[in-house]
């Protein structure tokens, strides 16, 4: 762990101390008589330790000035690294724009997929067809789409398509059980980018007069992994 400045003062506090007093303690002892083995007058110790002093003053300053500067390349340092990382994830992330459509292109992958009540009386319930067209506006291709339900309800799918590229689309089939008229709902897509980082994306959904519609799509939510849950 990395100790910072208040911390290293506190444990080595005496050895800042010491060059202020070992001259005051050297001062003293230059008084007592020992002949010829005192050396100079105590002006000519004073200016010495002066210089001595203002070396030693300057020197500390020049250290502080040159941590500062360390530190503050370092910081720039990471803060650069972390930006080109956010670009180089930014510049290889799907997005997903979703829209209702009432015909099909020919040449379009259409996704077969029921949004179902979790109740034995599926049945029973009221049953709304819709097609939801899906492209992929963002920069990179999208793989291992899922499709997720709210609370209470659960997505039946055939295949999952395997990825969707750059400025491609495809067509949702979605059959809608149980919801009423002026629900607002949710279906939530969960894929990954071509080097593996997960996201989620939640589309938010409007029963209206017997018809599906498309309120909102969220921008995709980076996820840290996959057992996480969805909200």
């Amino acid at each position: 762990m990395k100790k910072n400045s208040k911390q290293i003062f506190k444990k080595k506090w005496y050895l800042f101390m010491l060059p202020i007093i070992f001259p005051i303690i050297v001062s003293q002892f230059i008084r007592l008589p020992f002949g010829n083995w005192t050396i100079g007058g105590e002006d000519s110790w004073v200016s010495f330790f002066g210089s001595y002093l203002g070396g030693i003053i300057g020197g500390l300053i020049t250290l502080y000035v040159f941590k500062k500067t360390i530190d503050n390349q370092s910081e720039i340092e990471k803060r650069l690294r972390s930006e080109q990382e956010e670009l180089r994830k930014l510049s290889i992330r799907p997005y997903f724009t979703a829209r209702i459509v009432h015909s099909i292109d020919h040449n379009e992958y259409v996704f077969e997929t029921a949004y179902l009540p979790l109740t034995e009386e599926i049945f029973e319930a009221a049953e709304d067809i819709s097609f939801i067209k899906l492209e992929n506006v963002g920069m990179g291709n999208a793989v291992g789409i899922k499709f997720y339900a709210d609370a209470g309800y659960y997505m039946e799918m055939g295949l999952d398509p395997v990825a969707l590229k750059v400025g491609g689309s495809m067509v949702v089939h979605l059959n809608v059980l149980g919801k009423l008229d002026g629900d607002i709902f949710t279906m939530k897509l969960r894929y990954t980018d071509l080097l593996g980082n997960p996201y989620n994306q939640v589309i938010k959904l409007l029963k209206q007069q017997g018809k599906i519609l498309v309120l909102s799509v969220s921008e995709p939510i980076p996820i840290k992994e996959f057992g996480m849950k969805i909200e």
